[in-house]
């Protein structure tokens, strides 16, 4: 497994029950073109992130820049988020105008930066740098604008945050990571190795190509008791009708039609002695989609009844 540095926690400078003084907009904004004349004086920061398998990134979007920062894979699509109202406080930092209105997405900040449960290294540091700007002589001010959803008129007028001038890219790929992030790159490594796993290797082999993906939907999940356990013994292929000569140590079940051992296979798919019943329940011949259906599934279990085995899966 890849090494991965940690961010490391570290005990706030203000004290917990600080209520940060910042101005919050509703999610109308983007639909209301009062508010957009009202704040026209204002510096928009559109903040922004995102998270895939092969890479993160978020962006800082002024009026004249684009900031696009390459983050690990490790960050989270959250993680990303935060990580661009971290730099775009940088820039509210940096800069020497007094108004700004930081356009989030997916981050309810304000509630965030002022509960009492934070943990989170990429918030606190955001907490930190708030409490810089709100410590100045003159403070900047600064209002939150989560998102909406996107503009239902695509000729509708750019939005005030977005850049028209230079794109700047910096590698911030060798940050480190949140505790939580690690802890989902740990899972996902894990659960990748167990489908592969389940892929290559199976000590029942009936089963393999039945389900051969753990990412799979569970279809017994919505099941009662008794359907679980039929469906689930039928996809591992090992029942009671069929295996429990493993038990009585007596010779395998043969097929009186077909004079070959008795299988679910056989039993659900292939034995002529079921092809009306399969006709009646609209069987298909396909043991893997029969056993991956919901619909299908319902099936069967009407199908077993009526050949008599269902009690004796």
């Amino acid at each position: 497994m890849k090494k991965y540095t940690v961010r490391e926690k570290r005990q706030l400078k203000t004290s917990p029950w600080t209520i940060h003084s910042l101005n919050t907009f509703h999610s109308d904004y983007n639909e209301s073109s009062s508010k957009k004349k009202a704040c026209a004086q204002e510096v928009h920061l559109k903040t922004d992130g995102t998270h895939s398998p092969n890479e993160s990134r978020c962006t800082v979007t002024s009026p004249k820049e684009t900031y696009t920062y390459l983050l690990p894979n490790s960050f989270s699509t959250s993680s990303c988020r935060l990580y661009a109202i971290l730099m775009a406080l940088s820039h509210i930092k940096n800069s020497k105008e007094d108004n700004f209105i930081i356009h989030t997405r997916g981050i309810d900040l304000k509630s965030i930066i002022n509960s009492t449960k934070n943990v989170n290294p990429l918030i606190q540091e955001i907490i930190e740098a708030i409490t810089e700007l709100e410590s100045r002589v003159s403070p900047p001010k600064i209002t939150l604008c989560p998102s909406s959803s996107p503009s239902k008129n695509p000729k509708a007028t750019q939005d005030p945050a977005q850049g028209n001038g230079i794109t700047m890219t910096y590698d911030a790929t060798s940050l480190p990571a949140t505790y939580d992030d690690l802890k989902e790159v740990i899972k996902n490594n894990i659960k990748s190795l167990w489908n592969m796993s389940q892929q290559n290797y199976y000590p029942l082999s009936n089963i393999q190509p039945i389900s051969n993906n753990i990412y799979q939907n569970n279809l017994a999940s919505s099941l009662n008791r008794k359907h679980q356990t039929v469906l689930t013994r039928l996809r591992i292929g090992h029942t009671n009708f069929t295996h429990i000569r493993l038990i009585t140590k007596e010779d395998p079940k043969m097929c009186d039609r077909c004079n070959i051992q008795i299988t679910t296979n056989h039993i659900i798919t292939e034995c002529p002695k079921f092809q009306n019943e399969r006709r009646k329940y609209s069987i298909p011949n396909d043991l893997q989609t029969i056993l991956n259906s919901n619909k299908l599934s319902e099936q069967l279990f009407k199908f077993l009844k009526d050949i008599n085995l269902f009690n004796q899966i």
